[in-house]
């Protein structure tokens, strides 16, 4: 009879544990910048067209985020359950004058907070990712400078509207109703994704999770991130901390968790600012001035072994940007007590770490 109770026991402290092998493919829609009667309009249209026929599909769940950030959104991209995205949300644009015309000539998409979400977004796809899809207007002069960083296996589906191109799919009222075509395509080939989604779905398991910490201070662009890359793969962001009462704090820290086992050694750390790529002109001309950083410290944490990367007190801080001298006075950003740390800094661009296991 005790056998028997430790046994009962057994299976219910089993059935407590969550099993990642056997979790549901989700797909994931994502909400950037929308107005609210843009908002209600896709959630009485869209949202009602999506639930109904993902819903066929009991082996799927079809999850809906409101609050999107560059965090949430790269969060989203690389857990191992997502099997599609879908976005939907108004760009940024970059405009220039041309001829007595102007002519968009590129932008930014917005996630709902109205930060700009980084061109090398879904980069951060994890390899088993199926589909991809973005509706929003002016396309094809914002979403070229996005797919570019979209790997060969990740399918995108583009936007059906009333014109060929769908060129302005959430511009005009009569638009948000054309967007259910979207889901329409996407549910015809949905059973094929899924069968090459379940196949792979256990291959490069995280095993032993690693740590980047990274401190860092003036940051305060309210639109613009840092971008992290290992081997040219989104893993994190840096960002604006506020504190409660809403003051830019000047120093800040982050912590990103990531698989380096499923990475080549030696592995290739990349910080920049994303707005690296933004121009108002040819591409690669950029007029923008960028938000100058200052790197303290880099941490990397591997098999339980921690590895300095960088710290202040023994290199001085690593200064990212584009001002050598006070820095940020033309972006109206400058924190002036920094200034003496921006000068005796070395400025990079962007700063790039060659990782090796002997580190």
């Amino acid at each position: 009879m005790k056998r028997f109770g430790k046994f009962i026991l057994l299976l219910y402290i089993v059935a407590l544990i969550p099993n990642i092998a056997t979790a549901k493919p989700r797909v994931e829609v994502i909400y950037g910048k929308l107005s609210p009667v843009q908002l209600s309009i896709l959630k009485r249209v869209f949202e009602t067209h999506a639930l109904k026929e993902f819903g066929q599909f009991p082996d799927i769940d079809l999850n809906f985020t409101y609050h999107s950030t560059n965090s949430k959104f790269i969060d989203i991209l690389r857990n191992p359950k997502t099997i599609g995205v879908i976005f939907l949300g108004h760009p940024a644009i970059d405009i220039i004058e041309q001829d007595e015309t102007q002519k968009i000539v590129g932008g930014f998409l917005q996630a709902s907070d109205a930060r700009y979400i980084t061109k090398s977004i879904f980069s951060a796809a994890h390899e088993n990712m199926q589909f991809i899809s973005v509706l929003t207007c002016h396309g094809s002069a914002v979403l070229p400078h996005y797919y570019k960083f979209v790997r060969d296996n990740i399918d995108v589906y583009r936007p059906k509207g009333h014109q060929e191109t769908a060129e302005n799919a959430l511009t005009e009222f009569t638009s948000f109703y054309m967007t259910p075509k979207t889901i329409d395509e996407i549910i015809s080939y949905l059973p094929t994704h899924l069968k090459k989604f379940k196949k792979n779905h256990h291959q490069k398991q995280c095993h032993k999770p690693s740590h980047l910490k990274i401190n860092y201070r003036d940051l305060l662009s309210s639109k613009f991130d840092y971008d992290i890359l290992i081997n040219n793969t989104l893993i994190g962001n840096l960002s604006v901390t506020r504190s409660k009462r809403g003051r830019k704090l000047n120093k800040s820290d982050r912590d990103i968790v990531f698989c380096a086992e499923n990475f080549s050694w030696p592995l290739n750390l990349t910080i920049r600012p994303d707005d690296r790529f933004r121009y108002n002109g040819p591409e690669g001309d950029q007029q923008q001035v960028l938000d100058d950083i200052l790197i303290d410290k880099l941490e990397l944490i591997t098999d339980g072994k921690k590895n300095v990367l960088l710290q202040t007190d023994l290199y001085g801080p690593i200064h990212i940007g584009d001002e050598q001298n006070k820095p940020d006075v033309q972006t109206g950003l400058s924190f002036k007590r920094n200034w003496a740390d921006f000068e005796n800094a070395i400025l990079y661009d962007q700063l790039k770490l060659e990782i090796t296991n002997e580190n």
